[in-house]
């Protein structure tokens, strides 16, 4: 009882600081969340439906990827110049509405069209790091950041259930259709909510407005060729890790569906309970990691992530196809394979942000993502191609050695930052 009662009593304390920005930005995921997991574990398999093949989707993924990449680059500019509200709030709404191109889609050729326009509104997402950053302590960003994804994630957890029983009944077109209007419709709330944040980027901490076209270009380049100057001398590390990370994951991400339901075997309604135990395995991870990201050190996270994640890998391209065992290595590998996502948005982003000044925060989460973004899609080509000509495994077979590889850079070359910025 008494360690029930602590228990208590110190999630009661990590949650105090769960308040301001942070609160809102959380309430606002707690609503858009449990859709955006609805769709997850049909969407590509309803382009395959619409009739792409796996090169065409590794194209759209790649091109969504470039242009959500380049498109950050005004994007953290935006948000060091001008701040971070008016921009999260006025893209939120168009994301959601950029929804309506999926629901409506009578061929992949508009699913294109719908994916490229919801990743150029994503220009607002270094605003949005930023704003997060600004909003937790330093020595409690680890929690933080993992509190944040917490909750919004529990309240998911339902959401590959309700997808894979309205894909059963309805059929994958028409029950996709359905998950994308309600989409729609949760975005646009979550944006309203999003209207009573408050603005993390004092006018002091603001660079003097540029008057006139050629003067606005010039303070551009002279922003982001400091901000490149600035990575390149002392992120160098995280932006190679980031590199290598977001080449493998996110070559395969678009892949792991088709993979399972098409080339393994595994049945809608399987899928979507395995989707389910993944997040289940995420939710009873995140907020122990972010705790520990904090107690133990970011160093020693990333290491025991990329560990996982790399084992994990492995045993899912080993998957059996169509055999008895099969469902059991997916419910196995599958979700200690997604721990991907707790690295890659939570204990990464933590290490960024103890290392990059306030004022240069969206303009470096930028340039990272761009970087990463480069990568990725280079990789999501890749996966495509090599899914459909050489084989359906070696995509996942090419993402555990990417893996290894990513355990090998942060064991010799990631150390723990003397101070951290504020």
């Amino acid at each position: 009882m008494k360690r029930a009662l602590g228990w208590l009593q110190r999630l009661r304390k990590n949650l105090s600081f769960l308040r301001g920005n942070l609160l809102i930005l959380t309430l606002s995921w707690m609503v858009w969340y449990p859709a955006l997991r609805m769709l997850e574990p049909y969407d590509k398999l309803y382009m395959e439906d619409l009739g792409a093949t796996p090169s065409i989707i590794g194209v759209i993924a790649a091109l969504s990827t470039f242009v959500v990449a380049f498109i950050r680059i005004p994007g953290g500019y935006i948000a060091d110049r001008f701040g971070r509200k008016k921009i999260i709030v006025t893209m939120t709404f168009t994301v959601a509405l950029g929804y309506l191109f999926y629901a409506f889609a009578p061929s992949w050729e508009w699913i294109l069209i719908g994916a490229l326009f919801s990743n150029f509104c994503l220009i607002y997402q270094p605003a949005l790091m930023a704003m997060r950053a600004d909003s937790v302590l330093p020595e409690k960003r680890g929690i933080g950041f993992a509190l944040a994804d917490f909750l919004p994630m529990l309240v998911s957890i339902p959401s590959p259930i309700i997808s894979g029983y309205l894909v059963s009944k309805m059929g994958r077109v028409d029950g996709m259709r359905l998950l994308y209007l309600v989409t729609v419709g949760i975005g646009v709330v979550g944006a309203f909510i999003r209207f009573l944040l408050k603005e993390t980027l004092p006018e002091k901490k603001r660079e003097p407005e540029a008057k006139g076209s050629w003067r606005f270009s010039g303070d551009f380049r002279r922003q982001y060729s400091d901000t490149t100057k600035f990575v390149f001398r002392f992120l160098p590390y995280l932006a190679l890790i980031y590199m290598v990370f977001e080449f493998g994951f996110m070559g395969c991400y678009w892949f792991f569906q088709i993979f399972a339901v098409d080339f393994l075997g595994i049945s809608n309604s399987d899928w979507g309970v395995v989707y389910t135990l993944s997040l289940v395995v995420y939710l009873g991870t995140v907020v122990p990691i972010g705790v520990l990201v904090d107690k133990v050190g970011r160093r020693k996270l990333m290491l025991s992530l990329t560990g996982i994640v790399c084992l994990s890998a492995f045993l899912f391209a080993l998957t059996p196809q169509r055999a008895e065992h099969t469902l059991i290595y997916v419910i196995v590998s599958f979700p200690m394979l997604m721990l991907a996502n707790v690295a890659m948005f939570n204990v990464f982003p933590v290490l960024e942000a103890d290392l990059v000044p306030r004022e240069k925060r969206g303009r470096v989460s930028a340039t990272l993502f761009l970087l990463s973004g480069i990568a990725g899609a280079a990789g999501q080509a890749l996966a495509g191609f090599a899914y459909e000509r050489i084989g359906p495994r070696f995509p996942f077979v090419l993402l555990t050695a990417l893996i290894f590889v990513d355990f090998i850079f942060i064991f010799f070359l990631v150390k723990e930052p003397r101070e951290r910025e504020l």
